[in-house]
């Protein structure tokens, strides 16, 4: 299980940004930790986190969904009534949906309402996290992650040179606009690792792919079918 530090230190090293400290890195490490959480959004938009809960039901013909269900991108999987049943009592998805009304979202039943105070049991996706301590996505996801974080920090990095080359003149608009198409060719090598190892991990494999290359300016790199809302 990954730490945000563990992963921050994965992606400057992906790029080769160590530097002397913030000072002389071309990316902070609060910018580095921004550029993983904007990778861990758009990995869970990719491959999001199933988890199930337990509401109780209120014996109407709508319940309230969990409180960690988030409106806009939550997908409701299984619904099991009666609850931890052997083998699983899995509801048809014709008897239930998500509905919007005028107080928000509620789990509604179109047939056999749940009797009051039964537990019901939902799966859900919702999207992964990671602090100081833990990441919810599966070891064998890190290095993907990572690498869709090295993407997101090196195109980061070539606006970067783009905004300078734009400020500048001659030589060192020529030398700004060089450094900008390398970080952005930099950018879509790791783009393309990420999606190719979450396209090699459905299929049962997966793969890590070393970029410990030289750049041509010279030098190190710093290198969900939605279904009911």
């Amino acid at each position: 299980m990954s730490t945000l530090a563990q992963m921050v230190q994965t992606v400057y090293r992906n790029l080769r940004d160590l530097g002397d400290g913030e000072a002389t890195q071309l990316v902070t490490d609060t910018e580095y930790e921004g550029f993983v959480a904007s990778a861990i959004n758009r990995y869970s938009v990719d491959h999001p986190r199933t988890i199930v809960a337990s509401v109780v039901a209120s014996g109407t013909v709508r319940d309230t969904l969990p409180t960690d269900w988030e409106d806009g991108f939550s997908v409701l999987g299984e619904v099991q009534y009666p609850a931890d049943e052997v083998p699983p009592e899995v509801r048809d998805p014709r008897t239930y949906a998500v509905m919007r009304i005028p107080t928000g979202l509620r789990l509604t039943w179109l047939e056999s309402t749940p009797t009051t105070s039964a537990a019901v049991w939902l799966a859900y996706t919702v999207r992964h996290t990671i602090s100081t301590t833990a990441s919810t996505f599966p070891d064998g996801h890190y290095w993907a992650v990572a690498d869709l974080a090295s993407a997101i920090a090196a195109d980061s990095i070539a606006a970067r040179y783009a905004s300078t080359r734009d400020n500048a003149f001659g030589g060192e608009a020529v030398s700004a606009r060089t450094k900008a198409q390398e970080w952005h060719s930099i950018a879509k090598r790791f783009e393309a690792h990420y999606r190719d190892a979450l396209a090699a991990s459905t299929k049962g494999a997966s793969g890590r792919v070393n970029w410990d290359q030289s750049m041509s300016m010279g030098g190190d790199f710093l290198t969900h079918k939605r279904a009911n809302r």
